[in-house]
C-alpha cells in the first residue's frame, strides 16, 4: 500500500466522521426543538388551566362570571371591570399561544382548545362581545384582531358547551 493510498483512506475516515458529527448535530437539534415545542405547549396548558382556575377557586368572581355569562341581570360598575379585565386576559393569552402557534412553537390542538373557550365567551356574552369590539385596536396586534375576528366570524352560532367536538362528532 503507497503512502497516497493511505493519505486518501485517512481522508475518507475524516470525512466519514464530520458526517457522522454533522448527523449527530442534526439528531440533537431536533431533540432540543421537540423539548422546546413540549415545554411552550406545556407553558400554554398552564395559562389556560390558571385562568379558569380563577373562576373555579374564586366565590365572588363565580358568581360575577355567572351573571355575566348565563343571567340579563346587570352587573355593577366594578363587577362589570373585574369580568371584562378577566376576559382580556383570556384574549391575551390566546393572542400569546397564536403567536407562538405561528411560529410553529406549539400543537396546534392548544390553540384550538382556547380558541373554542375564547370564542364561546365572546358568543355568550354580549358584554365580552362588546369589550372586544371597543377595546381590541387599543389592546392587541393588526394580526391577532384579524385571525380573531375571522374565529368569531366563522365559528357556529352560541355553542352548547366551551369545547368544539370534533369533526364528525355531534351531541347527543
Amino acid at each position: 500500500m503507497s503512502l497516497e493510498s493511505i493519505y486518501y483512506i485517512g481522508q475518507t475516515v475524516a470525512v466519514l466522521a464530520i458526517l457522522g458529527s454533522l448527523v449527530g448535530v442534526i439528531v440533537q437539534m431536533r431533540q432540543a426543538n421537540r423539548l422546546a415545542r413540549a415545554q411552550l405547549t406545556s407553558s400554554s396548558q398552564d395559562l389556560i388551566a390558571d385562568h379558569t382556575r380563577y373562576v373555579i377557586e374564586n366565590d365572588t368572581f363565580a358568581k360575577i362570571y355567572h351573571q355575566a355569562m348565563f343571567t340579563s341581570k346587570r352587573l355593577t360598575d366594578v363587577e362589570c371591570t373585574r369580568f371584562i379585565s378577566w376576559l382580556e386576559k383570556g384574549l391575551m393569552n390566546l393572542e400569546r399561544v397564536y403567536n407562538l402557534h405561528r411560529n410553529h412553537l406549539v400543537e396546534p390542538d392548544i390553540v384550538r382548545r382556547l380558541e373554542a373557550m375564547v370564542v364561546w365567551q365572546q358568543q355568550k356574552s354580549p358584554l365580552a362581545r362588546a369589550s372586544w369590539e371597543a377595546n381590541k385596536a387599543l389592546r392587541f396586534s393588526p394580526e391577532f384582531i384579524a385571525y380573531f375576528d375571522n374565529c368569531l366570524a366563522c365559528a357556529p352560532q352560541l355553542l352548547e358547551e366551551p369545547y368544539a367536538k370534533p369533526a364528525g362528532e355531534t351531541n347527543k
